[in-house]
């Protein structure tokens, strides 16, 4: 549905799709609000799966990246506060976004793209919820990574084809920028971003940020979370 399988066949990179556990309605689900969610931890599971994905294949330790979608981009944002001394780039779409627990143990600034739906019904823009399921306002929650990431620009915001819009916070640590697509549609993946298709806009923020911390270089690849 993403699309990322025939964007890596043409630029060379490597996608990974974990499989998520079956929850009792018989949907695939990822842990997003640890500890929350039944007490599973998938800083442990993604963890050993890159662990096992750079021990097996050609795989640049400064260009390993996150995408996910509705609790895939909620699993996704909950690694840029756990796992930011190891996943470069974070893309999340439509995610559950909780207010976190406790302070972030990993403090790396992370650059983040964020896409959400102004109509989405299942995780909508404003937040909201109740008891441990108390949703972050969209608009709010790239506004704290920015401020996390130490951007000191004031954030701009542009309008672009489609009725689409992008918010852009830059000046950040390391060289980090947060944007956060906002479109008027639902709970969807977009097939564009204005002018552009959205899976060649989330690359090119995947190309633009390797992990800042990595001091060598190695052939460019990348593993791209489902």
């Amino acid at each position: 549905m993403s699309e990322w399988t025939a964007a890596a066949d043409r630029a060379g990179f490597l996608v990974a799709y974990p499989q998520g556990l079956r929850d009792i309605d018989g949907s695939t689900i990822r842990a997003s609000a640890r500890p929350v969610d039944d007490g599973l931890d998938e800083l442990v599971f993604v963890s050993r799966f890159l662990d096992d994905a750079q021990a097996n294949f050609c795989v640049d330790p400064r260009r390993i990246d996150a995408t996910g979608i509705s609790n895939g981009g909620g699993m996704t944002a909950f690694l840029a506060c756990a796992l930011a001394h190891r996943v470069a780039v974070l893309a999340p779409v439509a995610g559950n976004y909780y207010p976190p627990k406790r302070a972030c143990p990993d403090t790396n600034p992370v650059p983040i793209l964020l896409i959400h739906g102004a109509a989405d019904p299942v995780v909508p823009y404003n937040g909201g919820g109740s008891g441990a399921w108390i949703l972050t306002s969209v608009e709010r929650y790239p506004a704290s990574w920015a401020a996390r990431d130490g951007c000191d620009a004031p954030a701009q915001r542009t309008g672009l084809p489609g009725a689409v819009e992008r918010t852009a916070w830059t000046g950040c640590r390391t060289g980090a920028e947060v944007l956060l697509y906002w479109h008027p549609g639902g709970h969807i993946d977009p097939p564009a971003l204005g002018a552009n298709v959205t899976t060649d806009t989330v690359q090119n923020f995947f190309n633009r940020h390797p992990l800042a911390q990595h001091p060598r270089r190695i052939e460019r690849r990348w593993v791209i979370l489902g």
